[in-house]
């Protein structure tokens, strides 16, 4: 990749979201508002990236009743508490290769913060450069959002849930692409 700091390309960079209940899953997108990252010697050194809370999507329920009342749920204060935290961010620390293009070749340590708190997340991304020169990479990862403060419907605070039981586990995938 190019040295230096790279914005990310907004329309084709993307993160998507997957969450389960007990017996349900519901995914969906995150807008993302701001993003680059820092490349040396044709490595990955370092980057930050905004996701725009307030227009989170579930893809699963687009067009349905249902789909208002659970944005509305996931912005609402026992959940991400948009009102006060309407920006997630993830600062990348930290990259390694650890192997050749084609599979998991960059292993990222990055701080998110959401809610006012911040915890470090570690993942494995496959990165490389298009064919028309753009830094790319594509990465999934699962978060324990209890760590972050959102503990709506978690069986690890709450007992008896039923219905409400939400699996502490959220996971993201993401791709990114350079301008």
């Amino acid at each position: 990749a190019p040295d230096g700091r790279l914005s990310v390309d907004l329309t084709e960079s993307r993160v998507e979201w997957i969450g389960r209940n007990l017996l349900n899953k519901h995914w969906g997108t995150v807008v993302i508002k701001s993003g680059a990252i820092d490349c040396a010697a044709g490595k990955l050194t370092g980057g930050e990236f905004i996701l725009d809370l307030t227009r989170i999507a579930c893809t699963d329920l687009a067009g349905t009743p249902v789909h208002e009342v659970l944005i509305k749920h996931l912005q609402d204060h026992d959940f991400f508490d948009v009102a006060r935290f309407a920006e997630a961010r993830l600062v990348i620390t930290h990259a390694e290769e650890i192997g050749a293009a084609g599979a998991a070749n960059v292993r990222i340590t990055a701080d998110l913060s959401m809610r006012g708190v911040t915890h470090p997340v570690v993942f494995e991304a496959e990165a490389g450069v298009t064919p028309d020169g753009k830094a790319a990479a594509q990465a999934s990862f699962t978060i324990d959002r209890t760590k972050w403060g959102v503990i709506y419907g978690s069986g690890s605070f709450f007992k008896r849930l039923a219905g409400h039981l939400v699996n502490d586990r959220i996971v993201f995938q993401i791709k990114i692409v350079t301008v």
